[in-house]
C-alpha cells in the first residue's frame, strides 16, 4: 500500500505489467487467459488460485538462510504453471484463502521496488521474530485508521470488503457447524462475522511450531494478539474470549479512571514519606514521567491529553509540598465546599516528546490575586535538558468568600501581599479576565 500511495502500483492493473519488464513469463488463469490477475484480487484472495497442500510443504525450509535458498519467483511460477492449482472459476468471482496469492503480491512488490521482498518488508518490519508488543504497533495503526507509515485512505481501502466476490464452496468439505463465522476479505485482512452479529477484523496464521491470531472488535477499539510457539491450535475463539475480558476491564476503567487515582495515591505517599517536612510556599516541585506506547498520537508524539494530565500531577505535587493541601483539608472540617479549581491554562509546545522519552515536570507558585493562585510549569526532557512545553495555570479558590491570601496566612506567613507577577503571568491574568468579560457580555 505504500507503493500505491507513491503511485508506483495500481491495485486494479494486470500484474503482468509489473512482472513482464523483467520476465516474459506471464501469469494467467489457464482456463480464462483473457481475465487479468490484479493486486486487489491477490490481496482479497479472489484470483481463483487453488490450494495444493503437498506443494505448500515443499516451500517450508528450516533455518534463517531459507530465504536465500528459496526464490520467490521460482516458488510462484512453479506453483501457478500447474493448471490443477487453479480453481475452475474465473478470477474475481470467488474467494479462497491463498498463501501463493500473497506470495505473488510480494513478487510484484519485489519487482517494482527492485529489491528482494525480505529487504522491503520482512527484515525492516521484524517479521521473522516479533513480539506481541511490536505487532501491536501495526494493530494500533488499523484501529486508529492510519499512522506516519500509511495514510488513513490506505487503511480504509484495506478494511473495505471487496465487492462482487462470494466464498468458494469446497465440495470436499462442507461445515455443518452453525457457529462457524462468515468469512470475507479486505486487502490483506480478514473479516469474521459471527451468527450473533459480532464482527471481527484481523488475521491469523498457522505454521509448524507456531500458531498466531490478531483480531480487532469492529464495534470497539479493543484488539487482541495471541502468539504461540507450539504445535497447537489457538483458535480465534480463544482470542475473542480474551477480547471480551479486556472489554469488561475497559468498561470498568471508563466508570473509574483507575490509573489516575493510583498515580495520585502514589504522589501522596511520596510526599508523606519524603525528607521535606517543613512546608515552603516557594518550593519548586519536580515530578517525573515517561512517554509510553499508549501516550502517543497519530504522529507518534506524546498526545495533548498526556501533557495536560502530567501537568495536573505536577500541580498536585506542588500544592502538597507548599502545604496548601493541608490548609484546604483543615478548612473543610468546617467548610466542606472549600477547594482549589483549575480555571484557566495557557500552554506553549516547544519540542516534541517521543515514545520512550523520559521527562521532568517542574512547578512553582509565582503569586496570587484576590481570587486565585498562579502557577508556572515547564516540562524538561531528560535526554537533552531542553524544554518541551511551558504552562501557566490559574487556580481559583472556592468559595469566593475565601481568598488565596487567607490560605497563605493559614500557613503561618500572615496576611502578606503577593509578590509582583511576572509580565507573562500578568498578561495571562489580563487575558483571562478579558475573556470572562467577553463571554458574560454575550450571555
Amino acid at each position: 500500500m505504500q507503493l500505491v500511495e507513491a503511485n508506483k502500483l495500481d491495485l486494479d492493473t494486470d500484474i503482468n505489467q509489473y512482472l513482464s519488464s523483467s520476465s516474459n513469463h506471464r501469469i494467467f488463469h489457464p482456463q480464462y487467459p483473457s481475465y487479468p490477475i490484479t493486486l486487489r484480487q491477490l490481496l482479497s484472495h479472489s484470483a481463483s488460485i487453488g490450494i495444493n497442500e503437498e506443494t505448500y510443504l515443499t516451500f517450508m525450509q528450516i533455518g534463517d538462510t531459507a530465504l536465500a535458498r528459496l526464490s520467490l519467483t521460482d516458488a510462484c511460477y512453479t506453483y501457478l504453471d500447474n493448471p490443477s492449482n487453479w480453481l475452475p472459476i474465473p478470477p474475481g468471482t470467488v474467494s479462497l484463502y491463498s498463501n501463493v496469492g500473497n506470495a505473488l503480491a510480494g513478487l510484484v512488490v519485489e519487482r517494482v521496488a527492485q529489491m528482494p521482498y525480505e529487504h522491503v518488508s520482512i527484515y525492516p518490519a521484524g517479521l521473522l521474530r516479533m513480539s506481541a508488543k511490536s505487532l501491536s504497533l501495526f494493530l494500533r495503526m488499523l484501529i486508529r485508521n492510519g499512522s506516519p507509515l500509511l495514510h488513513s485512505r490506505s487503511i480504509a481501502e484495506m478494511r473495505q470488503i471487496v465487492d462482487g466476490v462470494v466464498p468458494y464452496q469446497n465440495t470436499n468439505f462442507t461445515s455443518t457447524d452453525l457457529s462457524d463465522p462468515l468469512i470475507s476479505f479486505g486487502l490483506g485482512l480478514i473479516w469474521e462475522e459471527r451468527r450473533d452479529g459480532r464482527r471481527f477484523l484481523g488475521h491469523g496464521g498457522v505454521m509448524p511450531a507456531a500458531t498466531h491470531s490478531m483480531l480487532i472488535n469492529a464495534q470497539s477499539t479493543i484488539g487482541v494478539i495471541v502468539l504461540t510457539n507450539g504445535d497447537v491450535s489457538v483458535t480465534n475463539e480463544d482470542s475473542i474470549k480474551i477480547m471480551y475480558t479486556l472489554e469488561k476491564i475497559r468498561m470498568l476503567s471508563k466508570m473509574l479512571d483507575v490509573g489516575y487515582f493510583i498515580r495520585v495515591v502514589e504522589l501522596g505517599l511520596r510526599h508523606r514519606f519524603s525528607e521535606q517536612k517543613k512546608k515552603n510556599l516557594w518550593v519548586e516541585s519536580v515530578t517525573h514521567g515517561y512517554c509510553g506506547l499508549s501516550d502517543v498520537d497519530t504522529n507518534w508524539h506524546m498526545n495533548n491529553a498526556r501533557y495536560l494530565r502530567e501537568a495536573d500531577f505536577s500541580r498536585f505535587t506542588l500544592i502538597l509540598n507548599t502545604g496548601l493541601w493541608g490548609t484546604i483539608k483543615a478548612r473543610r472540617k468546617k467548610e466542606p465546599q472549600v477547594s482549589l479549581l483549575v480555571s484557566a491554562i495557557q500552554i506553549q509546545y516547544r519540542q516534541s516528546v517521543l515514545r520512550g522519552d523520559r521527562f521532568s515536570f517542574i512547578a512553582r507558585l509565582v503569586g496570587w490575586d484576590e481570587s486565585a493562585f498562579y502557577i508556572s510549569q515547564s516540562m524538561i526532557l531528560d535526554k537533552n535538558q531542553e524544554t518541551a512545553c511551558c504552562l501557566l495555570a490559574r487556580i481559583a479558590v472556592t468559595p469566593r468568600t475565601l481568598s488565596p491570601q487567607m490560605l497563605v496566612a493559614d500557613l503561618g506567613y500572615g496576611l502578606v501581599e503577593s509578590p509582583p507577577l511576572p509580565p507573562e503571568v500578568q498578561n495571562f491574568k489580563d487575558n483571562y479576565r478579558l475573556s470572562v468579560t467577553t463571554v458574560k457580555s454575550k450571555l
